[in-house]
C-alpha cells in the first residue's frame, strides 16, 4: 500500500526540517478554469484541445527564503465541459517555457510548450478525453524561485503539481507523468515520493543518479561546469512582451504575472550563483547535496507503476544505476532497453527509420496510462521488458537484468602511466569555461536534452574523435583476456570492478569484443579516482552485449583517454596488483524473441569505436562459461572388480572436463554438442570398502561431485576336513607349512597401494580403442587406463 499524501507530507516536512527550508500552505481549494485558447485563436495550440493557464504554491520554499509559485499550462480536450473529470497526463521540469525548450526557438507569438506534442497527437490525447498539464518547475518559465536542480525543492514541485491536480474538479483523480530526459528524472522523483493520485510513469532515457551527470566516481566530467550554466540559461527565457497582429491572428502577450515570474531569476543572481557552485564544490557522492539527489536510493518502497527506456551505449544520460533503481522500485516495471542514443520511443531519422528500431511506442503507452488511469484492461499482452541486444535483435524478458549465471573474474596485475589528458585540466573554477568549450574535443551543451559530447555519431567527425579514444585506451593500457567463448553468452546487469593499486592518481577501465578475425569492439567503460588506501570498487554501466561463438571478451585497465572526463592526471605509475570484476552472463538459447530491427545509431557506435587495426589476444586467463555442469555415478554401490558409469550434463560443447575418482590423477574427457559426456570406470578387485568421491572440474572452475561406495566382499567359511586316508594321493593333501595367509613369499600381499585404483573409460574415443585390451589387463595390477565414448 502507497503512503496516504498526509503521511507523506509529515515526511516530506521532516526531511525539509532538517535541511533548513521552510513548508509552505497548500491550496485549500480548486479553482475553476477560464475560458480556453483554440488553434483557430493561437496556432500553437494543438488542434482539439483548449488551452489555460494557472498558478499554485509549492509546498517548499526557495532557497533564497523566497515563496515559490508554479505556473501550468493546461490542454484541455474541447469536447470535454469545463469541469468534467478526465484523466490527466503531467509533464513537469525546465522546458516548458513559451519562449522555447532549450533556449529562444524562433517562435513569433506566445503559446503553450509544444515540447510533447508528439505524444499528444500520437497518443491521441484530446480524443481519448486525457488532459495534458505541463508544470514549470522553480525558476523556469513562469514559476518563480532559484532553481534547484532535482533537489529536495525541485522534488517537493512534482508533488504539489500532482496534488494541485488531483484537487482540481476537471481531474478524475487520478495522473499519469511523461517525460524524457530531465523530465524523465522528475518522473522518477515522483514515483519515489508516490503522492496520493500519481499512478504511473513513463520515464524515457532519464539521469537515474543526479550524480553521475556531473562526476564518476569523484572524477569530474565537463558538465560540471556546463551543465549549471545551461540550465542558468534556460532560467532566463523572459516570455513573450509584444503581441502578434498578422495572418489574421491576433494573439496577446505574455500575462504580466507570467512575465514577472519569468524575469525572477534575472532579479536574482544569487539564484544563479548558487546554482553555478554547488555542483562545482559538491564532490563527492556522499555529500549531502548529492545524497538529497539519489533517486535509486530513494526508489526503495516505490509502488508506482513504472514504464522507462534506456540506451546502453547513449552518450548522454547514460545507464548509471539504472539495476540500482530498478531493484529498489517495487511496483510494476515495463521498459524498452537497446542499443540506441538520447531518443524518443518514437523518434524517427532522416531516412524515415525509427531510431529505436521499434515500433508501437504510443499504442503501449497508451495502453500503459489507459490501465493505471481508467482501469481499463489492456488488449495486448504486452511483455515487461523489450531488449535489444548488440546484434539489433529484439527479445522479451520479464524483468531487467536476467543473469543466468553471475560470475567474478581475475584479470593480470600490471602497470600503467597516470598520464592520459582527455580534454585538458578542469578549469579553476567556473566562471573561467562558461561560455568557452574551443579547448574541449567536442563541443558540450550541457543540458540533458542536446547532451555532453557526441550527441550523434552520424557526424563522422564525431565517429573519428571516438575512434581515437577508443584507440589511445588499446596503446597505452594494459590488457587481459579471456580464452575464446565456446558458446553465444550475453553479458548483462551492470559490471563491478574491484582493485588493489600502488601509487596514484586515475584509472580507466574498458570492456571489448574481439571477434575471431581480431576486430576489436569498445562497449563499456567507467572511470575512477583512485582511494588513498590502495582498494578501489566501482561500477561500470549497465550492459546487453553478446559475445559470439568464438569472441574474445579483453579487459583494460589504464589512463584515462577519453573526453568525457576531466581528469587530473599524476604522471605517475600506476601498478595493479590485483584485479577482480564482476559479471552478469545470460544466455541466448532462453530468448523469446520480439518485433523490431536495428537502427542506425547502432552501426554509427560500432564504426566510431572499433579498433582501426585487428588484435590478436594472448592467451586467455579467465573462462566465460554459461555451463551448469552436473556429474552423477550409477550404480551407486558397487562390488570390487565391477563398473560404474560416469556421466557429465550440462558443460559447454566441446569443453574439456577433468575427471578424478578418488585420489587418482585427473583424466580429460570432452563435451558432446549437446554438453554431455560419459565415461565407465572398474573398480579394482583389491580394492578396499566405503565411498570414493567423483569430481568433474569444468573449465571455469566449477566443479562438480558425486560418490559410490565400495561394498565388502564376505569370505565364505572353509567346509572342515578330516585327515587324508591312507588312499588318497599325498599330492592332493593340504601343505602342512601353509599357513592360510595366502602369502606366496613374494613379498606382495596383492593389496596395490591400498588407494582402491581401476579402470575408467571415457566410451567413445577412438583414439585410446586400441589401448583397450592392456587397459584391461592393467586394472589388476591397480593401473588405469581411459576409453572414450562419443554420446
Amino acid at each position: 500500500m502507497r503512503p496516504s499524501s498526509r503521511l507523506l507530507a509529515a515526511s516530506t516536512a521532516s526531511v525539509l526540517a532538517l535541511t533548513g527550508l521552510v513548508a509552505l500552505p497548500q491550496n485549500a481549494h480548486a479553482e475553476p478554469l477560464p475560458e480556453g485558447v483554440t488553434t483557430a485563436e493561437n496556432p500553437r495550440v494543438p488542434e482539439g484541445a483548449e488551452w489555460t493557464e494557472a498558478y499554485f504554491p509549492s509546498s517548499v520554499e526557495s532557497n533564497n527564503g523566497d515563496p515559490v509559485e508554479l505556473h501550468a499550462d493546461i490542454l484541455r480536450p474541447t469536447h470535454l465541459a469545463p469541469d468534467e473529470a478526465s484523466p490527466v497526463i503531467l509533464a513537469a521540469g525546465p522546458y516548458f517555457a513559451h519562449e522555447g525548450q532549450t533556449g529562444d526557438d524562433g517562435f513569433d507569438h506566445t503559446g503553450p510548450s509544444e515540447r510533447f506534442y508528439d505524444l499528444v497527437e500520437g497518443g491521441d490525447l484530446m480524443e481519448r478525453g486525457y488532459t495534458f498539464v505541463m508544470v514549470d518547475t522553480r525558476g523556469y518559465g513562469g514559476s518563480t524561485g532559484c532553481i534547484d536542480w532535482l533537489g529536495t525543492g525541485e522534488q517537493a514541485d512534482v508533488v504539489s503539481a500532482v496534488d494541485w491536480i488531483t484537487d482540481q474538479e476537471w481531474s478524475n483523480g487520478k495522473v499519469g507523468m511523461y517525460g524524457k530526459s530531465y523530465d524523465a528524472t522528475t518522473g522518477l522523483a515522483g514515483a519515489n515520493l508516490q503522492p496520493e493520485g500519481l499512478e504511473a510513469v513513463v520515464a524515457q532515457e532519464p539521469v537515474w543518479n543526479m550524480y553521475n551527470y556531473l562526476y564518476s566516481n569523484d572524477l569530474p566530467r565537463p558538465n560540471q561546469i556546463y551543465t549549471p550554466d545551461a540550465y542558468n540559461e534556460i532560467a532566463q527565457l523572459s516570455g513573450f512582451e509584444e503581441g502578434y497582429a498578422e495572418d489574421g491572428l491576433d494573439v496577446p502577450t505574455d500575462t504580466d504575472r507570467y512575465l514577472a515570474n519569468a524575469a525572477y531569476e534575472q532579479g536574482a543572481p544569487e539564484c544563479l550563483e548558487k546554482n553555478s557552485m554547488d555542483g562545482y564544490n559538491n564532490t563527492a557522492l556522499t555529500d549531502d547535496y548529492w545524497v538529497d539527489r539519489d533517486l535509486p536510493s530513494q526508489a526503495k518502497g516505490s509502488t508506482v507503476p513504472l514504464f522507462v527506456t534506456q540506451g546502453f551505449i547513449e552518450p548522454n544520460t547514460k545507464p548509471e544505476d539504472m539495476q540500482t533503481y530498478l531493484a529498489n522500485h517495487e511496483g510494476p516495471q515495463r521498459g524498452w532497453l537497446g542499443q540506441f542514443e538520447h531518443v524518443r520511443g518514437n523518434d524517427v531519422y532522416e531516412d524515415g527509420s525509427l531510431a529505436m528500431g521499434r515500433e508501437g511506442w504510443f499504442e503501449e503507452v497508451m495502453s500503459f496510462y489507459d490501465e493505471y488511469l481508467l482501469d481499463v484492461e489492456p488488449t495486448v499482452d504486452y511483455p515487461n521488458f523489450l531488449l535489444q541486444d548488440s546484434n539489433g535483435k529484439w527479445r522479451a524478458q520479464d524483468a531487467w537484468p536476467e543473469a543466468t549465471k553471475d560470475v567474478t573474474v581475475e584479470l593480470e596485475s600490471g602497470v600503467y602511466n597516470d598520464n592520459g589528458v582527455a580534454q585538458g585540466p578542469p578549469p579553476s573554477n567556473p566562471d573561467a569555461a562558461v561560455g568557452d568549450d574551443s579547448h574541449l574535443s567536442t563541443p558540450n551543451s550541457g543540458n540533458m536534452e542536446e547532451g555532453p559530447g557526441l550527441t550523434g555519431l552520424e557526424d563522422s567527425a564525431a565517429r573519428d574523435i571516438a575512434g581515437r579514444s577508443a584507440e589511445m585506451a588499446a596503446e597505452v593500457n594494459y590488457a587481459t583476456f579471456s580464452e575464446p567463448v565456446l558458446t553465444d553468452v550475453r553479458l548483462t546487469s551492470t559490471p563491478t570492478i574491484r582493485l588493489e593499486t600502488e601509487g596514484e592518481r586515475n584509472v580507466m577501465v574498458r570492456l571489448w569484443d574481439i571477434d575471431p578475425d581480431g576486430t576489436t569492439t569498445m562497449f563499456n567503460e567507467n572511470v575512477a579516482v583512485l582511494d588513498s588506501d590502495g582498494s578501489t570498487e566501482f561500477d561500470l554501466k549497465g550492459q546487453e552485449w553478446t559475445l559470439d561463438a568464438g569472441d574474445t571478451l579483453m579487459v583494460t585497465i589504464g589512463t584515462v583517454t577519453d573526453g568525457y572526463w576531466w581528469p587530473s592526471p599524476s604522471n605517475a605509475d600506476v601498478t595493479v596488483t590485483s584485479a577482480e570484476l564482476d559479471l552478469g552472463l545470460q544466455t541466448t538459447a532462453d530468448d523469446v524473441s520480439a518485433e523490431g530491427r536495428s537502427n542506425i545509431f547502432l552501426d554509427y557506435y560500432k564504426e566510431a569505436y572499433t579498433l582501426p587495426e585487428p588484435v590478436t589476444p594472448t592467451e586467455g586467463t579467465f573462462v566465460l562459461s554459461l555451463a551448469d555442469p552436473s556429474l552423477s555415478v550409477s550404480p551407486d554401490s558397487v562390488e570390487p572388480g565391477e563398473t560404474v558409469e560416469l556421466t557429465g550434463a550440462g558443460n559447454d560443447p566441446g569443453a574439456k572436463v577433468e575427471v578424478t575418482v578418488g585420489d587418482q590423477d585427473p583424466e580429460t574427457v570432452t563435451a558432446d554438442t549437446d554438453g554431455g559426456w560419459s565415461s565407465e570406470y572398474t573398480v579394482p578387485d583389491d580394492a578396499e570398502p566405503g565411498a570414493v568421491t567423483v569430481t568433474a572440474t569444468a573449465p571455469d572452475g566449477t566443479v562438480s561431485t558425486a560418490e559410490f561406495t565400495v561394498e565388502s566382499v564376505a569370505t565364505p567359511t572353509p567346509t572342515p576336513t578330516g585327515p587324508p586316508s591312507p588312499s588318497e594321493d599325498p599330492s592332493t593333501s593340504p601343505d602342512p607349512t601353509d599357513d592360510g595367509s595366502g602369502d606366496d613369499g613374494s613379498g606382495d600381499d596383492g593389496s596395490g597401494d591400498g588407494q582402491g585404483k581401476g579402470n575408467l573409460a571415457d566410451t567413445g574415443a577412438p583414439a585410446m580403442a586400441a589401448l583397450l585390451g592392456a587397459g584391461l589387463l592393467a586394472a589388476t595390477a591397480g593401473t588405469m587406463m581411459l576409453r572414450r565414448r562419443r554420446g
